[in-house]
């Protein structure tokens, strides 16, 4: 059974944040572990592999939720969740949900990284590490988990 995870982008936007601490952007954006290492000629590419490697980590437990597969229900969910300095992750929460599960699931994959202490790159703002809010948008179609 192949399993795939249609990812449209990882984006950060801003959605009213009430706090200085935590950026909706910074000039070198958090990455998924599993790049740094790699040569790679630039941080561009090394976020795109960060990518590459979130889908892959998101993709091995995705499943497709009965209620929504019963339903025909598909479509995007968007997961909120934020890169701390050290790199962790924390406040995961549906910021877009299609029902039927499909947010629910989404947030579920993201929070394997808070219970595996997954551990980023984090963000950087003029030399210094800083916490960066991401939306995760994660896009569910039927063809997934067959």
């Amino acid at each position: 059974m192949v399993k795939r995870l249609l990812l449209l982008a990882m984006i950060a936007t801003s959605l009213g944040c009430n706090s200085d601490k935590v950026l909706d952007k910074s000039e070198v954006m958090p990455r998924f572990p599993g790049c740094e290492t790699q040569p790679l000629p630039d941080d561009e590419s090394r976020f795109y592999c960060s990518i590459e490697r979130l889908m892959g980590f998101l993709s091995q437990d995705l499943k497709y939720p009965e209620a929504a597969r019963a339903k025909g229900t598909t479509g995007q969910a968007v997961v909120q969740f934020i890169v701390k300095e050290d790199g962790l992750v924390e406040f995961v929460k549906i910021v877009e949900d299609p029902g039927d599960g499909l947010g629910e699931e989404a947030a579920r994959l993201v929070m394997k990284m808070v219970d595996q202490k997954v551990r980023w790159r984090p963000g950087y703002q003029d030399g210094k590490p800083v916490a960066v809010r991401f939306n995760l948008p994660v896009k569910f179609d039927p063809t997934m988990n067959k």
